[in-house]
């Protein structure tokens, strides 16, 4: 099983079992650690998360205010980042952050649907969440704590 998720005020959360999306939504910050608790039972689980903390911040020709706003949100996520990774050493899963740029580029649901076979609706923070995820969907095993 591999949990992929792209952290955020909305953040996505994919659930790979077999190599295959087994259910896919949005969920609360809050919400995201309580998943990764309820699964961490499950044999050869996984954690691979949008870090972005591994993509500079750029934020040229925007105001002071708009800088500040950019500032505080990404460090929210970075936070959660932070939360991901220690929420996972404590329960011994195995965890990968992975850098936004890393993930590919953003796709859209017809895009989504064809490269995973997925049927169900989805936005852009679950396609984030399973993205980040796929490629790593028969490597289980790889990353230790």
């Amino acid at each position: 099983m591999i949990i992929g998720i792209d952290p955020g005020q909305q953040s996505g959360l994919a659930v790979l079992v077999n190599g295959e999306i087994f259910s896919i939504k949005t969920i609360s910050p809050e919400e995201v650690l309580k998943e990764i608790d309820k699964f961490k039972c499950c044999e050869g689980m996984m954690v691979i998360f949008e870090d972005s903390r591994k993509q500079p911040i750029f934020s040229r020709g925007t105001n002071a205010r708009a800088a500040g706003r950019i500032a505080r949100s990404v460090g929210m996520i970075d936070g959660q980042c932070r939360d991901i990774e220690a929420a996972c050493r404590r329960l011994g899963v195995e965890c990968i952050g992975i850098s936004p740029k890393g993930k590919g580029r953003k796709l859209n649901a017809e895009q989504f649907k064809k490269m995973t076979g997925w049927e169900g609706r989805t936005n852009q923070h679950e396609r984030d969440a399973a993205q980040v995820c796929w490629p790593y969907r028969n490597l289980l095993g790889v990353v230790r704590w």
